[in-house]
Protein backbone atom coordinates (compact mmCIF):
# COMPACT_ATOMS: atom_id res chain seq x y z
CA UNK A 1 0.00 0.00 0.00
CA UNK A 2 1.03 3.49 -0.05
CA UNK A 3 3.25 5.31 1.99
CA UNK A 4 1.34 8.73 1.23
CA UNK A 5 0.14 10.89 4.17
CA UNK A 6 -3.34 9.48 4.90
CA UNK A 7 -6.43 11.83 4.39
CA UNK A 8 -8.63 12.89 7.42
CA UNK A 9 -11.83 12.48 8.03
CA UNK A 10 -14.11 15.20 10.25
CA UNK A 11 -16.97 13.59 12.29
CA UNK A 12 -20.79 14.80 11.49
CA UNK A 13 -21.01 13.98 15.29
CA UNK A 14 -19.05 17.46 16.04
CA UNK A 15 -21.99 19.31 15.63
CA UNK A 16 -23.65 18.10 18.53
CA UNK A 17 -23.92 20.37 21.43
CA UNK A 18 -21.42 20.15 23.74
CA UNK A 19 -19.11 18.17 21.28
CA UNK A 20 -15.36 18.70 22.25
CA UNK A 21 -13.30 17.77 19.19
CA UNK A 22 -10.09 16.21 19.46
CA UNK A 23 -7.38 18.47 17.41
CA UNK A 24 -4.34 16.50 17.80
CA UNK A 25 -3.20 16.01 14.35
CA UNK A 26 -1.25 12.76 15.19
CA UNK A 27 -3.88 11.21 17.50
CA UNK A 28 -5.59 8.11 15.14
CA UNK A 29 -9.04 9.62 16.24
CA UNK A 30 -8.37 12.94 15.16
CA UNK A 31 -12.27 14.98 14.06
CA UNK A 32 -13.62 13.32 16.35
CA UNK A 33 -15.20 13.96 19.47
CA UNK A 34 -13.71 13.46 22.46
CA UNK A 35 -16.50 13.67 24.71
CA UNK A 36 -19.79 15.39 24.63
CA UNK A 37 -19.39 17.82 27.65
CA UNK A 38 -19.46 15.31 30.59
CA UNK A 39 -17.15 12.55 30.24
CA UNK A 40 -17.45 10.46 33.35
CA UNK A 41 -21.07 10.30 32.81
CA UNK A 42 -20.67 9.17 29.13
CA UNK A 43 -18.10 6.52 30.25
CA UNK A 44 -20.64 5.07 32.23
CA UNK A 45 -23.42 4.71 30.15
CA UNK A 46 -20.79 3.51 27.65
CA UNK A 47 -20.05 0.49 30.03
CA UNK A 48 -23.96 -0.25 31.10
CA UNK A 49 -24.30 -0.65 27.40
CA UNK A 50 -26.56 2.88 27.27
CA UNK A 51 -24.54 5.29 24.81
CA UNK A 52 -22.35 4.68 22.11
CA UNK A 53 -18.96 6.18 20.89
CA UNK A 54 -17.67 7.83 17.49
CA UNK A 55 -15.65 5.79 15.42
CA UNK A 56 -16.33 8.04 12.25
CA UNK A 57 -12.34 8.37 11.96
CA UNK A 58 -12.81 4.98 10.71
CA UNK A 59 -13.75 3.96 7.14
CA UNK A 60 -15.83 1.88 5.65
CA UNK A 61 -15.03 -0.82 2.60
CA UNK A 62 -17.82 -2.59 0.86
CA UNK A 63 -16.85 -5.84 -0.41
CA UNK A 64 -19.33 -7.56 -2.97
CA UNK A 65 -19.30 -10.73 -5.23
CA UNK A 66 -19.36 -14.65 -4.77
CA UNK A 67 -16.18 -14.88 -4.31
CA UNK A 68 -15.31 -12.09 -1.92
CA UNK A 69 -15.37 -14.38 1.43
CA UNK A 70 -12.92 -17.14 -0.41
CA UNK A 71 -10.66 -14.65 -1.65
CA UNK A 72 -10.12 -12.13 1.35
CA UNK A 73 -9.57 -15.55 3.50
CA UNK A 74 -6.70 -16.41 0.99
CA UNK A 75 -4.98 -12.92 1.58
CA UNK A 76 -5.22 -12.52 5.48
CA UNK A 77 -4.16 -14.28 8.56
CA UNK A 78 -8.11 -15.01 9.88
CA UNK A 79 -9.68 -18.04 8.50
CA UNK A 80 -13.12 -16.68 7.50
CA UNK A 81 -14.54 -18.72 4.70
CA UNK A 82 -16.79 -19.84 7.41
CA UNK A 83 -18.05 -16.66 8.35
CA UNK A 84 -22.28 -16.64 8.96
CA UNK A 85 -23.92 -13.55 8.32
CA UNK A 86 -24.38 -11.39 11.59
CA UNK A 87 -20.93 -12.55 11.83
CA UNK A 88 -18.03 -10.29 12.82
CA UNK A 89 -13.90 -10.73 13.32
CA UNK A 90 -10.67 -8.68 13.10
CA UNK A 91 -8.17 -10.25 10.93
CA UNK A 92 -4.96 -9.02 9.26
CA UNK A 93 -3.89 -7.97 5.62
CA UNK A 94 -0.83 -8.61 4.27
CA UNK A 95 0.80 -7.87 0.87
CA UNK A 96 2.53 -10.34 -1.42
CA UNK A 97 5.79 -10.78 0.90
CA UNK A 98 3.86 -11.38 4.27
CA UNK A 99 4.01 -8.17 5.68
CA UNK A 100 1.51 -6.51 7.47
CA UNK A 101 -0.77 -3.96 5.81
CA UNK A 102 -3.23 -3.35 8.27
CA UNK A 103 -5.51 -4.93 11.06
CA UNK A 104 -8.94 -4.52 9.89
CA UNK A 105 -12.22 -5.30 11.36
CA UNK A 106 -15.01 -7.22 9.22
CA UNK A 107 -18.84 -7.87 9.31
CA UNK A 108 -20.40 -10.27 7.18
CA UNK A 109 -24.12 -9.62 6.24
CA UNK A 110 -24.66 -11.92 3.97
CA UNK A 111 -24.78 -10.48 0.35
CA UNK A 112 -22.02 -8.11 1.15
CA UNK A 113 -18.59 -8.42 3.52
CA UNK A 114 -17.63 -5.26 5.13
CA UNK A 115 -14.17 -3.53 6.21
CA UNK A 116 -13.64 -1.61 8.60
CA UNK A 117 -10.45 0.11 8.07
CA UNK A 118 -7.89 2.84 10.23
CA UNK A 119 -8.54 6.18 9.32
CA UNK A 120 -7.01 6.98 6.13
CA UNK A 121 -6.27 4.00 4.76
CA UNK A 122 -9.86 3.10 3.07
CA UNK A 123 -8.87 3.92 -0.30
CA UNK A 124 -4.78 2.66 -0.02
CA UNK A 125 -6.39 -0.35 1.43
CA UNK A 126 -8.99 -0.74 -1.39
CA UNK A 127 -6.30 0.29 -3.95
CA UNK A 128 -4.33 -2.63 -2.77
CA UNK A 129 -7.32 -5.40 -2.94
CA UNK A 130 -8.63 -4.62 -6.21
CA UNK A 131 -4.86 -5.74 -7.35
CA UNK A 132 -5.23 -8.80 -5.45
CA UNK A 133 -8.11 -9.76 -7.29
CA UNK A 134 -6.81 -11.14 -10.32
CA UNK A 135 -9.75 -13.23 -11.98
CA UNK A 136 -11.94 -13.38 -8.81
CA UNK A 137 -15.57 -11.79 -8.97
CA UNK A 138 -15.38 -9.29 -6.05
CA UNK A 139 -16.02 -5.18 -6.67
CA UNK A 140 -14.25 -3.23 -3.70
CA UNK A 141 -15.34 -0.14 -3.16
CA UNK A 142 -14.73 2.48 -0.36
CA UNK A 143 -17.91 3.94 1.45
CA UNK A 144 -17.43 7.53 2.14
CA UNK A 145 -21.69 7.94 2.88
CA UNK A 146 -20.94 5.35 5.86
CA UNK A 147 -19.66 5.79 9.23
CA UNK A 148 -18.89 3.70 12.22
CA UNK A 149 -20.69 4.31 15.52
CA UNK A 150 -19.33 1.81 18.85
CA UNK A 151 -21.40 0.07 21.73
CA UNK A 152 -20.49 -1.91 24.40
CA UNK A 153 -22.83 -5.50 25.21
CA UNK A 154 -25.80 -6.51 24.47
CA UNK A 155 -28.38 -3.94 25.29
CA UNK A 156 -26.74 -1.38 23.24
Amino acid sequence: MSDSQPTRRVSPLLQLEGAVANEDESSPDYGTALHYSSPSREERALLAGQAFTDLSHCEVLQLTGPDRISWLNSLTTQKIDQIQAGESTELLLLDPNGHLQNAVGVFEDGATTWLIADSGWGQPMADFLTSMKFMMRVEVSVREDLAILGALGTAA
